[in-house]
């Protein structure tokens, strides 16, 4: 039976072929068998060779490519059509338990299926994200509402004198031309007026 590299099954579950094997928080660990001999990680796309040994697709392509048609295993000479994908591996590493990769520094609860990674990470309370203001900074979603409210140089506020909706990036130029602002009377009796009590004069 003939087998094409591109025939690997669709699953939900985005996968870059340039990439080495998973690095992520298995829990538990996985199996020695699901291991890369190559890249030392978990198999991404995973290979068999006719001599009977997994590698990553891209870790096995890369050797053979780069001149290297052997076998790193037992040293039988490769080429690209005597690999075929091992679907069956992929979708039993697919399956496995993973942590959040925000568990350990931040503490994200997320337990589950190697095949949901991304598109929790798209939605981890703990990940980080641009501003929505686009103030360019990164917060964490946990943190976004905070920032937006009291942080973000962008956050939309209320001038204190005028009521008027401003950028609090731009308060300090409102200042200069708000009509309630308090100033010095320009006698110099000490008394504080507000500008356009000033300005009517």
């Amino acid at each position: 039976m003939s087998h094409s590299l591109n025939s690997m099954p669709s699953m939900d579950f985005s996968e870059d072929v340039s990439l080495q094997g998973f690095d992520e928080h298995f829990d538990p660990p996985p199996p020695d068998v699901y291991e890369c001999p190559i890249c030392l990680l978990v198999l991404r796309m995973p290979m068999q060779t006719e001599c009977g040994h997994r590698f990553c697709k891209s870790c096995i392509l890369k050797v053979i490519r780069e001149g290297r048609p052997n076998c790193p295993i037992d040293n039988e000479r490769l080429s690209e059509n005597q690999i075929f994908p091992d679907n069956f591996a992929r979708r039993e590493i697919l399956s496995l338990s993973v942590r959040c990769r925000n568990f350990k520094q931040y503490g994200c609860k997320w337990h589950q299926e190697l095949r949901a990674i991304d598109r929790h990470m798209e939605t981890c309370d703990y990940s980080f994200t641009p501003c929505t203001n686009k103030c360019g900074k990164d917060v964490q979603r946990v943190h976004l509402k905070d920032h937006l409210d009291n942080d973000c140089v962008r956050r939309v506020i209320e001038c204190e004198y005028c009521n008027i909706k401003i950028v609090y990036s731009r308060v300090v130029e409102h200042n200069e031309t708000c009509t309630n602002f308090p100033v010095v009377c320009p006698n110099n009796c000490g008394t504080k007026l507000i500008r356009q009590q000033v300005t009517n004069k």
